[in-house]
């Protein structure tokens, strides 16, 4: 059973369906009619950590024309949880209930210590009292693939922009290139057929790692602070937020 079978919501992802993802953005037009991003992203390979129950990405260049992205299960499970969530609230457009969700899995990843197993999508089920219906299961499927896309469109940034052939970076110059990697992200989803589940899966994979993040509070260190990053991209696409009752004035409360 993968993110794509019919039925019942999987709880598992295989490496083809992060295949599958990658190529998604490996053929966006974003990605394609750039002869430098194109060439990256040929040299580049992806693989799943499915064991590895951290909730994590990275991306590495071992030379100027090898790649490498890897998506830990940590990851996976964390996003699909927060996939059923998602899929719920836009058929409820209860905001309560998408803070209680939010507020479950940052702070069960925070107890666990960054990790998250498939035991834990069972537990959140059961302790958010979701009911996985045929519609729902659905719904979850496009917003996983929404999810997962938006960090491996990210990984691909740091390697299409050569962030990754760096061999010495200052704290500044690292941020800098979490914001440019996630301006690439954007341009590469708004191409996918999945645009329409992606302004709400960007956004909330912003906020499932601003739980994750340590330095939220304290001075900006290698990557931007997450609450900045949640920022711009309630910023991007206000008007659509807001007709859901996500503004600046409500956002804060999703956060850790």
């Amino acid at each position: 059973m993968t993110l794509f079978t019919q039925g019942d919501y999987p709880l598992n992802t295989t490496t083809e369906d992060i295949e599958f993802i990658f190529n998604l953005c490996k053929q966006t037009a974003y990605v394609t009619k750039n002869k430098d991003y194109d060439s990256k992203a040929k040299n580049t390979n992806i693989s799943y950590s499915e064991e590895n129950t951290q909730v994590n990405a990275y991306a590495m260049s071992h030379s100027q024309r090898s790649h490498s992205i890897t998506i830990l299960g940590g990851l996976s499970n964390a996003t699909k949880l927060l996939a059923i969530a998602l899929a719920e609230f836009k058929r409820t457009e209860d905001l309560e209930q998408m803070v209680d969700a939010c507020n479950w899995i940052g702070s069960t990843c925070l107890e666990n210590q960054f990790h998250f197993t498939e035991d834990m999508i069972q537990e959140g089920i059961d302790e958010l009292e979701y009911n996985l219906t045929s519609y729902l299961a659905k719904e979850s499927k496009a917003f996983s693939v929404g999810l997962l896309l938006a960090v491996v469109a990210h990984e691909l940034g740091h390697i299409c922009l050569s962030h990754t052939l760096r061999d010495d970076v200052s704290n500044e110059i690292s941020r800098n290139d979490e914001r440019q990697a996630d301006l690439f992200a954007q341009s590469v989803i708004s191409d996918t057929p999945f645009a329409g589940y992606l302004i709400l899966s960007s956004l909330f994979m912003e906020i499932l790692f601003t739980w994750m993040g340590k330095n939220n509070d304290g001075p900006a260190t290698t990557h931007p602070h997450s609450k900045e990053r949640v920022y711009n991209t309630l910023n991007s696409h206000d008007e659509y937020l807001a007709e859901l009752g996500i503004t600046k004035d409500t956002i804060d409360r999703f956060l850790p």
